[in-house]
């Protein structure tokens, strides 16, 4: 008799701790991802505009120097992103890996629709920008203006593969959480029926 009634309420205990423990993880994995994305766009957005203030002179006038490199070396590792200028056209102008060889950026230029939105004053996406990287970024452009004139787009990117690492950290301290709170409820349930018998 104990048996039944410890296994009959804590099945009902554990089925109602299961599914508000699932409800719950997936209203929090959304809004974590929601949020991450958020200080993602305003961490990369906030860059790439100041970027492009202070490259505007140097990218109109060609004289895209060595200092300006090294801003955008410092700068990328700052905030742990890529970040590349692209003239009008799409074409690398620097970028924040600076005179690495396997830098995915020197040789390509950026496709046409991608550059039409940056120019335009906004790109956000995630995506692989139409093949410049092998696995998925977060990636924001924005146009570079010197005097009136629109004179190159500034990308900066991050690996979206980061939001999983983020996301994996959230779902381990949910997973923690309930099988700490299950294990509560096996004592608590088993000490009650244990009580009724």
């Amino acid at each position: 008799m104990r048996k039944s009634i410890f296994f009959k309420y804590f099945s009902i205990t554990a089925a109602i701790l299961f599914v508000s423990f699932l409800i719950f993880s997936v209203i929090l994995v959304v809004f974590s991802r929601n949020q991450w994305i958020s200080d993602k766009n305003e961490l990369l957005t906030g860059n790439v505009k100041t970027i492009s203030m202070v490259t505007a002179s140097t990218l109109a006038d060609n004289s895209f120097s060595d200092s300006m490199q090294d801003f955008l070396i410092i700068d990328g590792d700052m905030i742990d992103a890529d970040i590349y200028i692209a003239d009008i056209d799409g074409n690398y102008v620097g970028c924040s890996h600076g005179a690495q060889a396997d830098c995915v950026h020197k040789n390509t230029t950026i496709d046409s629709s991608i550059m039409q939105q940056a120019l335009a004053g906004c790109y956000e996406r995630v995506g692989t920008m139409r093949g410049l990287y092998q696995k998925d970024f977060y990636t924001v452009g924005t146009s570079i203006y010197y005097r009136g004139q629109t004179v190159g787009a500034v990308f900066a990117s991050v690996p979206f593969a980061e939001m999983d690492v983020y996301l994996g950290g959230i779902i381990r301290i949910i997973l923690i959480c309930a099988v700490i709170v299950m294990g509560m409820a096996f004592i608590a349930i088993y000490i009650a029926s244990a009580q009724m018998t």
